[in-house]
């Protein structure tokens, strides 16, 4: 399997602590849902937690220097939030358990989409729906009605990660 490269947006460990409470609010440990096969996949992964804005890119044949000076040149500074929602996973084996991005005026969109003008596999790209990927738990386990947490999230770093 081929392993690609990703631009993601990073927080800062105080935005992270808030969200990783909520958590520990929403869920127990024995909710969380850990998979054999699938290294990302552990239970409550809000220690990791970023928001993908493009995967796919082939490592070995970008220009890393043009690809860097052009992520420097977005100016993002936070992210809206939505609400809380649990995505079906892979043959329903889990559920992540995720915050919206909101992306109203489709400026994410964009800027995901602007990546496509660097070398990229087409054959691996999904459909962008920003979110925060907070925890993977199993297919039984439901949300409550509400929950409080911040309307937006401060950006720390956008950067290029290569696999």
């Amino acid at each position: 399997m081929t392993d690609f490269g990703y631009i993601a947006a990073e927080f800062e460990d105080k935005e992270i602590v808030v969200l990783q409470k909520l958590v520990k609010k929403i869920c127990k440990q024995d909710d969380f849902y850990y998979s054999n096969v699938v290294d990302y996949i552990k239970g409550d992964v809000t220690k990791n937690l970023h928001l993908t804005i493009f995967y796919g890119l082939i490592d070995n044949k970008i220009d890393k220097v043009k690809l860097n000076r052009y992520i420097r040149g977005i100016k993002l500074k936070t992210f809206k939030l939505g609400k809380c929602i649990l995505v079906p996973g892979y043959k329903d084996l889990y559920q992540s358990l995720r915050i919206e991005v909101l992306d109203k005026d489709k400026n994410l969109q964009m800027i995901s989409d602007s990546f496509k003008k660097f070398n990229y596999e087409k054959s691996v790209q999904l459909e962008f729906r920003p979110h925060l990927t907070l925890a993977y738990v199993k297919p039984d386990f439901k949300l409550g009605s509400s929950y409080v947490f911040p309307k937006e999230i401060k950006i720390k770093e956008i950067k290029y990660f290569e696999k």
